[in-house]
Formats: structure tokens, sequence, C-alpha cells
């Protein structure tokens, strides 16, 4: 007569338990509920994020006002200028009117450009602001993909779900490491047929060739398999999340 030893551990589904899953439901909920709190936070960061980027637009318009505005101004100097070095190389006496328009131009352009370096730097303290505001509600907070990931482990994961992700995720270690080891020989025989070519090496290229596009082919069909594990693992996975 034999004897069967079950062990509990193993046997004992605690999906099977009603009150074990309601608990656990319940905790999935609260775990739902920090991240929602969370996301309403970050609202308030994101519209910081924004201000800073709409006062940058606004960095940007004025220093294309100022160039539209000064261009003309710069241009007419331009030529004052050259005009005053052409006197002075003909040693001619200066011309008066044209002294005085270079003063009121380059006024205008240092006035303009005071102005327009006080309301840079009036942006700069609302983009410092809005930077640091938004910094600091980030760090208050952990990234939603943290808070949601506790609903894909003990004990918040469903425990049927959680084995199929075993299962998943060793079908795509075990195939990874077949690819690999394909790859190694496709390379070890790819040498050989290259070295027998070069008549560098004595052997039988056909065979060598053949080798190359076996495993080659391996290659190719392994990449397939592991693709489709891959995708198996990733809707296991979001699916323990979506519970």
């Amino acid at each position: 007569m034999s004897t069967t030893i079950i062990d509990r551990r193993c046997t004992a589904d605690p999906v099977d338990d009603p009150q074990a899953d309601v608990d656990r439901h319940a905790r999935r909920r609260a775990v739902r509920e920090a991240s929602a709190r969370r996301d309403l936070h970050l609202q308030a960061a994101l519209l910081a994020e924004a201000d800073v980027k709409a006062s940058e637009a606004r960095c940007d318009q004025l220093a294309d006002d100022h160039q539209r505005l000064c261009s003309p101004w710069q241009a007419e100097l331009g030529e004052l200028e050259a005009k005053a070095i052409a006197r002075i190389g003909r040693r001619e006496p200066p011309d008066a009117e044209e002294d005085e328009r270079r003063g009121e131009l380059a006024k205008l352009i240092a006035t303009a450009t005071s102005e327009l370096e006080a309301a840079i730097a009036l942006e700069r303290e609302v983009q410092g602001v809005a930077r640091r505001k938004a910094r600091k509600i980030r760090e208050g907070h952990p990234p939603g993909v943290l808070i949601l990931a506790a609903l894909g482990k003990l004990p918040l994961a469903n425990p049927r779900l959680l084995a199929e992700l075993h299962v998943a995720q060793q079908r795509v270690k075990w195939l990874s490491a077949r690819k690999s080891s394909a790859e190694k020989s496709a390379k070890i025989h790819r040498y050989n047929a290259d070295e027998i070519q070069a008549k560098r090496a004595h052997g039988d290229l056909a065979a060598s060739l053949r080798h190359v596009a076996n495993w080659t082919a391996e290659i190719e069909a392994v990449g397939s398999e592991l693709a489709a594990a891959l995708t198996e693992a990733e809707r296991v996975h979001r699916a323990m999340i979506d519970e």
C-alpha cells in the first residue's frame, strides 16, 4: 500500500477562496485610486510645464519682433557708418545731420534691445517658477507605472495569470537562448565557409554552406517564435494589470 503526500502549498489556489479574492480586489482598487490621485496631482505639473512652453514661445516672438523692428535701423546705421568712414578716408569734414541721425538710430536700437532684455528676463523668471513647481509636484509623486506595477505582482495579481506569465517568460528565456546558440553556430560555419573559399583552410565547402543555410533558417524560425512568445507575455502582463 502506497502513501500519497499532498503539499497544500502547491495545490491550494487563492482564487478558490472567495474572501481572499474579495480582499485582493479591494487592494487593487486602492492601488488604482492612488494612481488616479497621482494623475490628478500631475495635472498641475502639466499646466506648469505648459506655462514654460508658452513663455518660451513668447520669448521667441519677442526676439522676432525685435529683429523686425531693428533691422531697418541697423541697415540705415550701417550705411551712415560706411559714409562716415569714407569721409574720414577722404579727409572730409563730418556731416552733422548724418552724425545726428547715427546717434538717433543707435539710441533707438539700444532702447529696443534694453526693452527686449527686460521682457526676456521677466519671462525667464516666469519659467523658473513654473519649472520649480512642476519639478516639486513630480518629485512628490512616483511615476504611475510604478504604482500600477503592483497590480502585476503578488499579493495583488491573479495567481492563475501570474502562473501564465511565468510560463510565458520561461518560454521567452528558452527561445532567446536557442536563438543565441543558433547565431553562434551560424557564425562559426560562415567563418569556415569563408576560410575554405579563400583557400586558407581545407574542407567541404558545400557542407559548410548547408550548415550556414540550416542555422540561418533556424534563426529565422526561432525569431518568429520568440516574437510570438514576447507578445503573449505582454498580453498576459497587460491582463494582470487590467483585471
